[in-house]
């Protein structure tokens, strides 16, 4: 039981209004017993007040990550939103997950979706966007599919984020990340085995033309003293158009006077004292000018001459003997690398 003591309280001096009279100062002194309980319950009545003020803030967090996820499930990850300066810097835990479960060949894979967001379906047909392989039948397009059954396997998770336009009429258009963070897109295009779509609304469309750009490049190539003069892409966005030509050999040659004509055999010839070096390239514009900006290049035909959805680039030389042809959509692109990294083509 607790003990009451009390003293007398005196005031010092005369008596004031403040101190009329003389007080008791009651002390209660508890036992030790006692005295614990209560700090303990005291204890615990603070820990019962942190928990209150705590518990908000911790269900807060834990809704915010269930957000988070059902975000994720219902938004595709959309990298012109996440406003990405660089594709190598994407958020993979906010792309949608899918499986490989067909290859149909080096640009377009069959996925399954364990839980598709809205407007996606439980499989789908996936096109990589912002490139384009050879098709089936065509030089590299065997190449391009291998390399793409090894970096995206059967079976294996890969992850898929989305530009301003997310499907064409039968596919989802999509980048395609692998578990080691790469982009499957742009590693096409830096092994030489893919070109560059150009679509210059697509939103990493600078990165790619860089990465096609270093690609073409490539070390220094060995001459093949039995080559010759390669037509390596034909290029064409609805504007600007032009045929690259290469020198693979050892000597400079003379192309005055040889020929370049499409499918229609509508043609056209080089001026004269057009000249090659070897390893050396010549842009061949035609229309109104060349894409992009290459390094050296002609301009002898003021007509566009190339069919934009494709078409086929012969060149022959001043007797019309064929010296090379570049045909279909791969005509488009760069094509199949070779053992120095370039993405030159070979005469087969």
């Amino acid at each position: 039981q607790p003990v009451v003591r009390s003293r007398p309280h005196h005031c010092t001096g005369t008596p004031t209004p403040g101190c009329p009279r003389a007080r008791l100062t009651v002390a209660v002194e508890l036992p030790g017993s006692c005295s614990t309980s209560i700090v303990r319950a005291m204890s615990a009545l603070r820990l019962c007040l942190a928990g209150a003020v705590l518990a908000p803030f911790l269900l807060l967090t834990v809704a915010a990550a269930a957000v988070a996820e059902e975000h994720t499930r219902l938004v595709p990850y959309d990298v012109t939103v996440a406003g990405l300066h660089d594709y190598r810097n994407a958020d993979m835990r906010m792309m949608t997950p899918a499986t490989v479960i067909r290859h149909i060949d080096g640009d377009t894979l069959e996925v399954s979706i364990d839980d598709p967001p809205p407007g996606m379906r439980a499989t789908e047909t996936v096109r990589l966007m912002g490139v384009d392989t050879p098709e089936q039948g065509e030089r590299g397009a065997a190449e391009a599919l291998g390399y793409v059954q090894r970096r995206a396997a059967l079976g294996q998770r890969v992850y898929l984020a989305f530009d301003f336009q997310r499907r064409d009429p039968v596919r989802l258009l999509a980048y395609v990340y692998l578990p080691d963070g790469a982009m499957l897109n742009a590693e096409l295009i830096q092994e030489c085995l893919a070109g560059l779509y150009r679509d210059p609304m697509m939103y990493f469309f600078q990165q790619f033309e860089e990465l096609e750009q270093n690609a073409r490049a490539g070390p220094p190539e060995p001459c093949d003293p039995a080559g010759g003069v390669v037509i390596e892409t034909l290029e064409n966005d609805g504007k600007y158009e032009h045929v690259l030509l290469r020198n693979v050999g050892c000597a400079e040659l003379d192309l005055s006077g040889w020929m370049l004509h499409d499918a229609d055999m509508h043609k056209f010839f080089l001026p004269q004292d057009t000249r090659l070096e070897p390893g050396a390239t010549l842009a061949v514009c035609s229309g109104t000018g060349c894409v992009g900006n290459p390094k050296d290049s002609i301009y002898p035909y003021t007509r566009n001459i190339w069919n934009n959805d494709g078409d086929v680039a012969t060149l022959r030389d001043r007797d019309g003997t064929e010296i090379d042809n570049c045909g279909g959509r791969s005509c488009r692109t760069a094509h199949i690398a070779n053992t120095t990294g370039s993405c030159a083509v070979r005469p087969e």
